[in-house]
């Protein structure tokens, strides 16, 4: 288990892809999408700050990975956005 419990229940779902090796060749691209989802949002919960973190995981990890702009209110954009001007 990591510190992102949305990223691990997404990797759960991966290996229980894989496990089906009948299916696991059909559901190939899901299982890498969930893998490298998972794998982000690890990186991203260690390595950059916490708005930042929170926002990854709520727009890609909340079953609405595939629909760009879909943030809730919670998420401070004008924060994202002044930390990305910084960069």
């Amino acid at each position: 288990a990591g510190r992102e419990p949305r990223a691990d229940a997404l990797a759960d779902r991966a290996v229980a892809l894989l496990r089906d090796g009948a299916g696991a060749e059909a559901d190939a691209r899901r299982i890498v999408e969930a893998l490298a989802l998972a794998t982000q949002a690890s990186l991203m919960k260690r390595e950059s700050d916490d708005r930042a973190a929170e926002a990854f995981c709520a727009s890609r990890l909340a079953g609405a990975a595939s629909i760009f702009g879909t943030l809730d209110g919670k998420v401070d954009a004008g924060a994202l956005v002044r930390r990305a001007a910084r960069a």
